[in-house]
């Protein structure tokens, strides 16, 4: 399976939205559990593996590894990949198509601007552009968050470095080697 996106673009086979939903849901999913994983140092617990999507979506928010932003539009997806995988769509229609450009737009407020005819076209580019707004985000989110992470623990190895007591010299050592000596005696 692709890991962005954006190499589901490349493929033929992708232009049917039912597919391009399930597998970006899923790419968008994966990339997801990685950022958890990764924020639990590559152990993520299968109990939080497992959960529903909305509590793994709730502890990347507690977790600041992605913004609020995110919540609603990533809901949006998941929500159409259920109704695709569950038979309740069959297509993505023109009022599919004009949620997703609401939640581009609140994304990416100046797409109303660079790409002033995106609400005009067909539901597949609005559901691609949905897509790659959301990888595009959610990656910038994930890295602004390991950049926090760096600096917090370069934060504290400074605090501690400063903290430690001073090496001691080899005549400290056996200065304290003989002092050990003669309280055994």
């Amino acid at each position: 399976m692709p890991r962005s996106v954006f190499d589901l673009f490349g493929d033929q086979r992708n232009v049917d939205p039912f597919r391009l939903v399930i597998l970006g849901f899923a790419s968008l999913e994966d990339q997801l559990h990685g950022a958890l994983a990764e924020a639990f140092d590559d152990q993520l617990p299968d109990e939080l593996r497992r959960s529903y999507f909305k509590a793994r979506l709730a502890l990347a928010r507690a977790l600041t590894l992605i913004s609020d932003d995110f919540r609603d539009p990533l809901g949006l997806l998941k929500k159409l990949r259920d109704d695709f995988a569950h038979g309740k769509l069959n297509d993505l229609s023109r009022s599919e198509a004009s949620r997703l450009y609401a939640a581009i737009k609140k994304l990416a407020p100046d797409v109303v601007t660079q790409l002033p005819t995106l609400k005009d076209e067909d539901p597949p580019i609005i559901l691609m552009t949905f897509l790659a707004i959301l990888e595009v985000g959610l990656n910038a989110d994930v890295e602004d968050w390991r950049e926090r992470r760096a600096r917090r623990e370069e934060a504290m190895r400074e605090w501690a470095e400063r903290r430690r007591p001073p090496a001691l010299t080899a005549e400290q050592i056996r200065e304290l080697l003989r002092d050990a000596e003669q309280l055994e005696v």
